[in-house]
């Protein structure tokens, strides 16, 4: 996620200062004014201080191989997911994206597109790509929801519609105007009338909803998203609530043994617990799990693995290559090892972390958009022979 800028917001006091410069550190994002916000989707974390994933239903939303995911299996009807920004665009606006459809073996409707919403989102304004079948039944639709109808859609149907290409959606004012990209150009859809009041974007992908009771009708898909862009003449931030988690990592010893002569083995990994508490009123279960980062002094070491719950405290694997602990330790890792009680390492000069404790944190989203960190210490010990 990169952001350039032209114009700070101020900040008020000094633990303000301190939130945001942990968050800045965390994920490469700059808060408010004017300027451009882009997501490569590259990183494996999806980025929760410019979005909130959502998702209803059996959908799967992640950030992997280098695209945004949105998926589903087969026969579930109404399903839907994505990511909504967590940032105001103010005056007028240009968004886009590039899509895939990466599988589709329904024989029924799936959509996916942008969405410019007001900020309580009695209005919006879609992008999306419909299809109906296997064959060339797909359409690219420009439409304008208010009052609880859609109005003044815009669309333009078969085989000239590209399965992957880019979306587009520019605000003018109050005017709204409609890309697709094909033949290496911008095509313009149309244009709708509709709010100039500052509002956020949303990516999105589902199933449509249907009396049918045919479940094998509703298709299993995948899209794909990449190389998202915004402009805006302001882009806002909004307040990112943090909530305190109790961390307890598990092995917590590093047990070093000093060899210039160990031989490198990159393929050997080791597997670090961390055991997450959140306070009583916040359920563990919103805990999204694509977020998750073990990281040491905001430089990530290794993204959560399937986690686990028990008595509402989470259980989260994290994978550690020998380049995760050498940035633990300040020296180059050759071998490692986990055992029960400690992680077993070989390196070829002394670390620097040797005899000490070190704080890592743990990092992540919840399913209402409020972040969690909490911190915990690992023992760095030398092997005495």
């Amino acid at each position: 996620m990169t952001f350039s800028t032209k114009r700070m917001g101020k900040m008020k006091n000094a633990s303000v200062f301190t939130l945001l410069m942990f968050l800045l550190v965390i994920h490469n994002v700059k808060a408010d004014g004017t300027g451009i916000v882009e997501d490569d989707f590259n990183d494996e974390i999806i980025d929760t201080v410019f979005w909130t994933p959502f998702k209803c239903g059996p959908m799967s939303v992640t950030e992997m191989d280098g695209f945004l995911k949105v998926s589903t299996s087969e026969g579930h009807p109404g399903g839907t997911g994505g990511l909504r920004s967590r940032v105001q665009l103010v005056g007028d606006c240009d968004v886009w994206i590039d899509y895939n459809w990466a599988s589709y073996d329904g024989l029924r409707h799936a959509r996916f597109g942008l969405l410019l919403c007001n900020a309580n989102e009695t209005e919006r304004v879609y992008l999306n790509c419909h299809r109906w079948s296997l064959g060339s039944s797909h359409e690219i639709i420009l439409t304008h929801y208010k009052d609880g109808r859609f109005r003044n859609v815009k669309w333009i149907i078969g085989g000239s519609v590209p399965l992957s290409g880019k979306l587009r959606i520019c605000r003018q004012g109050t005017t709204f105007y409609g890309y697709y990209w094909s033949s290496n150009d911008w095509k313009l859809l149309g244009s709708i009338d509709a709010f100039s009041t500052a509002g956020h974007v949303t990516i999105n992908a589902n199933n449509y909803e249907s009396s049918s009771t045919n479940l094998s009708l509703f298709p299993a898909f995948e899209v794909h998203w990449d190389n998202f862009h915004v402009e805006a003449d302001q882009i806002i931030y909004e307040p990112v609530l943090m909530v305190e988690a109790t961390v307890d990592l598990n092995p917590d010893v590093f047990e070093v043994t000093v060899d210039p002569n160990a031989e490198w083995n990159q393929s050997q990994e080791a597997f670090l617990r961390a055991y997450i508490e959140l306070p009583a009123d916040v359920n563990v279960g919103n805990i999204d799990s694509n977020t998750v980062t073990l990281s040491l002094n905001g430089n990530m070491l290794a993204s959560a693995e399937v986690p686990v719950i028990v008595d509402n405290v989470i259980e989260i694997l994290f994978c550690l290559e020998p380049s995760s602990v050498s940035t633990i330790l300040g020296s180059e890792v050759v071998t490692i090892e986990a055992e029960d009680e400690k992680i077993g390492v070989a390196v070829t000069t002394m670390p620097s972390q040797a005899i000490d404790l070190v704080q890592l944190s743990v990092f992540g989203a919840l399913g209402d958009g409020r972040i969690f960190t909490g911190t915990d210490a690992v023992r760095v010990i030398l092997k005495q022979e």
